[in-house]
């Protein structure tokens, strides 16, 4: 189990691998909300194992 970082201010998806992904944080209404969908795309892509988290923060 890995935990990734999510910056919300920054848009950025800190992966615990060293790898950042870009996110446009407007398309969410909150951080939580972020935080849930962006999990949910890495898992379903495969950016992320499935028993990973992510972390988010603003």
């Amino acid at each position: 189990m890995r935990v990734h970082l999510y910056d919300d201010c920054a848009g950025v998806l800190y992966l615990a691998s060293g790898r950042t992904i870009s996110i446009n944080p407007r398309q969410f209404c909150s951080v939580i909300e972020a935080q849930e969908v962006i999990t949910d795309w890495a898992k379903r892509l495969g950016i992320i194992g499935q028993n990973d988290t992510i972390s988010a923060y603003s």
